[in-house]
């Protein structure tokens, strides 16, 4: 019984490995896309500011770097960079949004969504013979793994976030220089300014880097879930005609 039990369990992990193995193949041209905007989020977003950072602290050992306010620029211009060129197309669509209007902007896009999604289920009715309860299977895996995702993705952001913060207060970036000492009360105003804008400059870099380093991960969720309701849509068709139906 025990045996038969393990047989049944291998089976059903084989269909779902089968299955992810088949949403690779259908992803091969998207996921050469979206590997090559996770290796960009790395390079622009935590590799060139770590670099910038672990150069001017260097520098600033020999006394040849500038001032904490422009290197907190510098640092800060690699990830803005990156974000202006992501959202470029998003922002170049937006007179023709506004000429067609948004709502048939979302309409058009859900015309193509929902073609995509029908020729989908076809084709996955065609290639996996599986019966109603092998699907919601798949579906039950499927939805367990996007969760996990989902809260992964969440923990490397925080994470991620937090390592570039302490890389910025360990290298002292952001706090009084030696030509910031206050000769006079006149000069104080203009030292809370500094240290204010100095700050300011972090946290933006920061909320700006770990919100591209998250919809970067989101990415592949999103993907999935797109996979997710063609199962779901294949279950539903099985329930309304019966599983001995052509779908």
């Amino acid at each position: 019984m025990e045996q038969r039990g393990n047989h049944k369990a291998d089976v059903r992990a084989e269909q779902y490995h089968r299955f992810t193995l088949w949403i690779q193949e259908d992803l091969k041209s998207d996921r050469v896309t979206v590997n090559k905007k996770v290796f960009s989020v790395v390079i622009w977003c935590l590799i060139l500011p770590a670099l910038i950072i672990l150069a001017s602290g260097f520098l600033k050992k020999y006394q040849l770097g500038i001032s904490d306010r422009y290197i907190d620029s510098i640092v800060f211009l690699p990830s803005l960079v990156y974000a202006l060129y992501s959202f470029w197309p998003a922002l170049k669509s937006i007179p023709e949004t506004f000429k067609k209007g948004g709502l048939s902007a979302m309409l058009s896009e859900s015309v193509r969504e929902v073609r995509w999604r029908e020729k989908t289920v076809q084709k996955l009715n065609q290639e996996f013979k599986l019966s109603l309860y092998e699907w919601k299977n798949i579906s039950f895996h499927l939805e367990s793994d996007l969760s996990r995702m989902t809260d992964q993705n969440r923990y490397m952001t925080i994470l991620t976030a937090a390592v570039l913060f302490f890389m910025y207060q360990f290298l002292e970036l952001g706090t009084v220089s030696s030509e910031q000492v206050v000769s006079s009360p006149a000069e104080l105003p203009k030292l809370w300014v500094d240290q204010f804008t100095s700050w300011t400059i972090q946290l933006f870099s920061l909320v700006l880097f770990s919100s591209l380093f998250y919809l970067s991960g989101f990415q592949f969720q999103r993907y999935l879930r797109r996979y997710l309701v063609c199962v779901q849509k294949l279950i539903k068709d099985y329930e309304e005609q019966g599983p001995h139906s052509s779908v």
